[in-house]
């Protein structure tokens, strides 16, 4: 295990590769997160993310055959067929999640702002009507009260 620097977080989890405990070392060398066990987890699945990019881009720019291939034709006439594995594809969605969650981990920047943390997470609303405290008034509503 490679150690954090003096006064930070831990020593690099075992089973992390070399991308992902170099994430390690970058984020818990600039901020003390002991007590901060939701961020350690955030961090761990960002660094194990980082280690499966480095594995997909291994995959995606050595033996082409392992991600593509091209099967001839028959001697029936079928066309000619391109099969693409799904490494692509995972690779830009293992790319978004890295992306979101180091957002979440909402790290200072170089001159040590913070993120600012929203209060509701964007598309989550309070419920509307029975039992939510507040009343459901819809337009037609206001429009009913104003000519009564």
């Amino acid at each position: 295990m490679t150690e954090a620097p003096a006064g930070f977080l831990m020593d690099v989890p075992a089973r992390l590769g070399r991308r992902g405990a170099a994430l390690w070392v970058a984020v818990t060398g600039g901020v003390d997160m002991r007590g901060k066990p939701a961020e350690v987890e955030i961090l761990l699945e960002a660094c194990r993310c980082a280690d499966r990019l480095e594995k997909l881009d291994e995959l995606l720019s050595g033996d082409v055959e392992t991600w593509a291939r091209v099967e001839l034709p028959r001697d029936d006439g079928d066309a000619l067929l391109l099969v693409v594995s799904s490494a692509l594809g995972e690779a830009r969605q293992q790319q978004n999640l890295l992306k979101q969650l180091l957002a979440a981990l909402r790290l200072p920047d170089e001159v040590g702002n913070v993120p600012q943390r929203r209060g509701t997470p964007r598309g989550a609303h309070q419920p509307k009507g029975a039992g939510s405290g507040r009343a459901t008034v819809t337009a037609l509503d206001r429009a009913r009260a104003r000519g009564a």
